[in-house]
């Protein structure tokens, strides 16, 4: 069986091999489907022809999305069959871990951007079937005390939806530095926001209400609540 992270609940080989190739198509009811464009995303990073997302299904070599209500919530269904690649799910976040699953079945680049530029890739038949366990699974990050830029962040809730995690602990606030925006009042970050780190040295940084609001969004299409801690004031 292939290593997926984390290890489904059920998982069963089958005869046979998807070759992924010129023409793969993906195919969505939506054509907006946020999981299916992802999913073209990052295929395009490593084969050397396009990836289309459609509506309409065709007789071979299409990925589909199906609903499949009788599956728990966040759970999923993924088969791979010679001719045809099928994710079933009950709602957006199950389509979006069977989308992180396949993707584990498909070169490292997927993930690193390297651009392979593969003319195709086999895949041999699998059924997967999973769903979380435990409905909170979270990462704490502690922005106060280390101070992290934007595309820090998205990367982090990147790799945290890449093992179907679902909660980012945003550790805003302590006495290490106040890292939030508050419009009505300036001091917090005008004083707070950098500390004296040695000798002519400073740490410190904050985001801004409108770098937030983008965090918040970035995670909500990844399917990931961002739970902010602030503290007035920092403990000691």
């Amino acid at each position: 069986h292939p290593n997926i992270i984390p290890a489904p609940q059920k998982m069963v080989a089958g005869e046979g091999t998807f070759i992924a190739k010129k023409g793969m198509t993906i195919v969505s009811k939506d054509a907006k489907d946020f999981s299916a464009h992802y999913l073209q995303d990052k295929l395009e990073e490593v084969f050397d022809f396009p990836v289309t997302v459609s509506t309409q299904a065709k007789a071979d070599g299409c990925i589909t999305f199906v609903t499949d209500k009788s599956l728990p919530q966040e759970g999923y269904k993924l088969d791979i069959q010679q001719g045809s690649i099928t994710i079933a799910s009950a709602d957006e976040a199950g389509k979006y871990y069977g989308v992180q699953t396949l993707l584990q079945l498909f070169p490292a680049g997927v993930y690193s951007g390297d651009h392979l530029r593969l003319k195709e890739y086999p895949i041999g038949a699998l059924s997967v079937e999973d769903a979380p366990r435990f409905g909170y699974r979270g990462f704490m990050l502690d922005v106060s005390r280390t101070f992290f830029e934007l595309e820090y962040l998205r990367n982090y809730i990147d790799w945290m939806s890449h093992h179907k995690l679902n909660r980012l602990h945003l550790h805003l606030t302590d006495d290490n530095g106040w890292r939030i925006e508050i419009k009505k009042y300036p001091k917090l970050t005008e004083v707070g926001a950098t500390r004296q780190e040695g000798e002519g040295t400073t740490h410190g940084g904050f985001y801004t209400q409108e770098e937030i609001k983008e965090v918040v969004a970035y995670a909500a299409e990844r399917h990931i609540t961002v739970v902010p801690e602030l503290e007035t004031p920092g403990h000691e």
